[in-house]
C-alpha cells in the first residue's frame, strides 16, 4: 500500500514536467506531534487553484490518457493506516505532499 501510494505521487510528478524540462523531487521526512511526516516535493508544473479542491476526488483527472484514480487511491492509502494529506502547489514552481502516519506504539514487551 504505501508503495503504491509513493509510486502514485512520482508518477504524477513526472508526467507533470512541461516540455522535457528536468524534474526534481525532495523527500524529507520527520516527527510531528505523534506522527511522521513524509514531505514530497517537487520542481513539476504545479496545479493550478481551481484543481487543488478536486484533486483527491475519484475520477477527476486534466490528463488525456488519466483515470483520475491516482491521488484519490493516495488519500484512501493514508486514511487506511490512520494518517492524512495535505498539498501545497503553485503554478509554474511545482507541489508539495505532506503525507501524516501515526507511529505505531510498539508491542509491549514480556
Amino acid at each position: 500500500d504505501i508503495r503504491r501510494l509513493f509510486e502514485n505521487l512520482f508518477q504524477n510528478a513526472i508526467e507533470s514536467i512541461p516540455n522535457n524540462e528536468s524534474l526534481k523531487i525532495s523527500i524529507k521526512t520527520g516527527i510531528e506531534d505523534r506522527n511522521i511526516s513524509v514531505i514530497v516535493t517537487d520542481s513539476g508544473s504545479g496545479i493550478p487553484q481551481e484543481n487543488l479542491e478536486k484533486i483527491f476526488s475519484p475520477d477527476f483527472t486534466t490528463k488525456k490518457k488519466g483515470t483520475g484514480t491516482g491521488l484519490w487511491n493516495c488519500l484512501n492509502i493514508v486514511r487506511a493506516h490512520g494518517g492524512g494529506i495535505k498539498v501545497r502547489s503553485e503554478v509554474g514552481k511545482g507541489t508539495t505532499f505532506t503525507i501524516y502516519l501515526p507511529i505505531a506504539q510498539p508491542a509491549e514487551i514480556r
